[in-house]
């Protein structure tokens, strides 16, 4: 791939990030215009080669100024803190007060209909 300069080349990919369930097979897919889809470990293969990235060096800033506005404003989450402890809790049945199943649009255990 190379530095910003006059030979560098840029290549499209469709790049697909796991889910919690991992990564399924990609085998030959290709987005419009013969993208080839790749999955994340593809990916980091094919970068691994390259230099490390230096995001002080005038390539470097170049690359993040270009990708700035197409990430979201939201802070990355810090991946070495422990997970949180709170819980989401589901709202409850006002007739029972038992939290009613995911999906559902009423009741399990009394049968009362969900308001929304």
């Amino acid at each position: 791939m190379g530095g910003l300069d006059g030979n560098s080349r840029i290549e499209p990919l469709a790049v697909f990030m796991p889910a919690e369930g991992g990564l399924g097979a990609i085998d030959a897919v290709q987005w419009p215009g013969d993208v080839p889809a790749v999955g994340l470990d593809d990916l980091l293969s094919l970068l691994r080669p390259e230099p490390d990235f230096d995001p002080t060096s005038v390539d470097g800033a170049s690359i993040i100024d270009a990708i700035r506005p197409l990430v979201r404003a939201t802070p990355y989450p810090d991946l070495t803190a422990p997970p949180p402890t709170e819980s989401f809790e589901r709202p409850a049945c006002p007739a029972c007060g038992e939290p009613y199943e995911e999906g559902l649009t009423y009741c399990l255990e009394c049968g009362q209909v969900r308001r929304t």
